[in-house]
């Protein structure tokens, strides 16, 4: 295969796997959608929104927002339908957490494409829902959702274009105001309450609570702005009773509790709770009202005509009891008809606007949504750059994989033999060092012996030797025999036999000193050759020490060893092991004081164990070099002059005496550290 082969095979097979991992995930969303086709009633509606949620996860937002539509009017459908249909097996309970997970899901979308407005919306329909059922997981995601909404920010261009409407709408709705005096403007919310109360009243009867107390609290504003205190309580009746039929008994309180209490309560709770409505759901009410307004003008108009009518009939026959009667009659009914038709114009101006602001909001939409296809084509583009460099450079990511790869396989094989190293230097190194000492203090033990029995002897011939030297000496003066041993005399002092003889004598003395010396490293060498037996046995604290510090002679320079020993019994330990102990830590002492300095060693017993100190005066450590000192390969020391281990193993051959080990260290004041040894080892 060449190279082009090769680097054109990568991104095709990158391609194909993309294109399955596409395709499975289609095909679940082609099962879902065949099982909704399938499914009827509630099962298909949960179907619907487990689609709408798929695409949503997807990032397929159009689709998600469609499919979560066609969801909230198949609920709609099947609530008017609850109580009509007897095979079916729900009831209007059972779509309301359905219907706060739709408008949830379409909350989601909506806020995903930037509509933050529109999500709001949805979002608080969803929580409105979920409120009145206690349904707690929409509840709280929904109420983190709208959180994170920067209400008003996406309605700028909203905003910017209503000003020039809101003046003409406004200057339109203070033109009928003004021939309407404020008794008139209570009735007309009184009459607008009435409206919104038979809404509710026709919600509820079709199995829509959580409507039926949208309507019944717009009821309750507008009856409250009527001045009719009483047909607020009912309202709030009203809701309570429908909060207990869904169960959530602490809103019905809530709401029962609110009609008993005074105006300016129920005035505040209101604001409260009084929904923001959506353009289309608030043009829809308002379309409704009108229609019921243009239902009772058409009544009105009817019934005044006909007492015209019956006026110019009494008129005619000059009836003139009936004709006072039925012109009283007349004029209320057209006093009716003139407020009915002046609250139909202040709905129509208010449904005027409504419809004008759903055409500007529908404007920003396309808008945005051209926007957003300019968004997705410039993406496009770029994912197709990003492509061609992936392309490029699929063979350098893969040998770096391969790199990457090796370096973990090579890490973890070095962690491996840190580790095995660690375990092998106490064992392996402590048994040959052992056999290195113990031979080598047999090997020296020998000609140490021929030295030392040897001097005695030597010195004793020496002296034997020059007194026969000093008998001649005297025996010439003595016999004046001068003359004859005149070449002697003269080698004599050329030879300068007086230093000889004074050296011969400093000389034995200088080997003798020597002797004893070797002797007791020898002596030292030996007790610490006992670190390869695997025996608890009595150790003696003060002789361990004494030995550690016997071979540790030649380091000691300029340094003072202060001993402090008490009276203390001897402990059950592994005496080579710990005679390493106090060769590690003794050694590092040592080190620490390069120019001089004061070693203090103290030891003592106390509670069935026994303690050693050993304070130096040298440099001191850090709390970092402090909390590290037991890591094994950890050292301060310069590359070649330290393996980290020492301490290492000190840790572990105290641990393995059930000891313990204190570490006090001052930086450029000295170090302390306190070993405790329990006297009977446990087995």
């Amino acid at each position: 295969m060449s190279f082009m082969e090769r680097k054109l095979i990568y991104p095709i097979l990158t391609m194909i796997f993309c294109l399955f991992c596409l395709g499975a995930i289609g095909q679940d969303i082609d099962a879902l959608k065949d099982k909704a086709k399938k499914a009827d009633g509630i099962e298909k509606l949960k179907t619907l929104i487990a689609v709408a949620d798929a695409h949503y996860n997807r990032n397929e937002l159009e689709a998600a927002r469609d499919w979560g539509d066609y969801s909230i009017e198949l609920a709609n459908n099947l609530g008017k339908k609850d109580f009509q249909a007897e095979t079916m097996n729900y009831t209007s309970l059972d779509l309301i957490p359905l219907k706060a997970d739709a408008y949830l899901i379409l909350g989601k979308t909506y806020k995903k494409q930037g509509r933050e407005s529109r999500a709001n919306r949805h979002f608080r329909y969803a929580l409105r829902f979920s409120e009145a059922i206690k349904y707690d997981k929409v509840t709280e995601e929904a109420k983190k959702e709208m959180e994170g909404l920067n209400q008003g920010a996406g309605n700028k261009f909203l905003d910017r274009s209503l000003e020039g409407l809101k003046s003409t709408t406004e200057e339109l709705i203070e033109k009928v105001k003004e021939s309407i005096d404020e008794e008139d403007e209570q009735k007309i919310y009184l009459v607008r309450g009435e409206t919104k109360e038979n809404l509710g009243r026709r919600a509820e009867e079709v199995g829509k609570p959580v409507k039926a107390i949208e309507h019944y609290e717009g009821a309750a504003e507008l009856y409250q702005k009527g001045g009719d205190s009483i047909k607020v309580r009912i309202m709030l009746n009203r809701i309570a009773s429908l909060y207990a039929r869904l169960g959530n008994e602490e809103r019905a309180s809530q709401y029962a509790d609110l009609s008993k209490g005074g105006d300016q309560e129920i005035d505040a709770i209101l604001l409260e709770s009084a929904a923001v409505k959506a353009p289309e759901e608030h043009a829809k009410d308002l379309e409704e009202m009108s229609d019921d307004l243009t239902t009772d003008i058409k009544s009105a108009k009817i019934r005044t005509d006909s007492l015209r009518l019956a006026l110019e009939v009494h008129h005619a026959k000059g009836n003139t009891k009936e004709f006072k009667k039925s012109l009283q009659k007349y004029e209320e009914s057209k006093s009716e008809l003139d407020s009915l038709t002046a609250k139909n114009a202040l709905m129509q101006s208010e449904l005027l606007n409504t419809k004008q602001e759903l055409e500007l909001i529908e404007l920003k939409r396309t808008e945005e949504k051209s926007f957003r296809n300019w968004l997705l084509f410039s993406l496009g583009l770029i994912l197709s750059f990003l492509a061609i460099l992936g392309i490029l450079f699929v063979q350098r990511r893969r040998n770096h994989r391969k790199l990457q790869a090796a370096f973990s396989e090579l890490d973890e094989t070095h962690k491996q033999l840190k580790e095995t190293q660690t375990q092998l230097v106490s064992s392996e190194k402590m048994a040959s060092l052992g056999q290195l000492t113990a031979g080598i203090a047999h090997e020296i033990n020998n000609p140490i012996n021929f030295i030392s029995g040897n001097i005695m002897p030597l010195r004793s011939d020496i002296e034997d030797i020059l007194s026969i030297l000093k008998k001649y000496e005297e025996a010439i003066e003595k016999f004046e025999l001068e003359e004859n041993f005149i070449e002697v005399e003269q080698l004599k002092k050329q030879l300068e036999i007086d230093y000889i003889t004074e050296e011969i004598t400093e000389l034995i003395s200088g080997i003798d000193e020597g002797a004893e010396r070797t002797t007791e490293i020898v002596k030292g060498l030996r007790n610490f050759a006992r670190m390869d037996e695997n025996e608890i046995k009595a150790f003696d604290i003060h002789a361990g020490l004494d030995s550690t510090l016997s071979l540790l002679r030649n380091q000691l320079g300029d340094v003072q060893v202060l001993k402090d020993y008490s009276d203390i019994p001897k402990m059950e330990a592994f005496p080579g092991k710990l005679n390493q102990v106090f060769m590690n830590i003794l050694t590092n002492a040592l080190q620490a004081m390069p120019d001089g300095g004061i070693l203090n060693i103290k030891t003592r017993s106390e509670d069935e164990r026994v303690f050693i100190t050993i304070r130096d005066t040298g440099i001191g450590m850090t709390e970092d070099v402090i909390s590290r000192v037991f890591e094994p390969f950890f050292t301060t020391k310069p590359v070649g002059e330290g393996t980290g281990l020492g301490m290492s193993i000190t840790h572990g051959i105290i641990q393995a005496h059930h000891g313990d080990i204190e570490i006090d260290s001052t930086p450029g004041q000295g170090t302390e550290i306190t070993l405790s040894f329990p006297l009977k080892q446990l087995v």
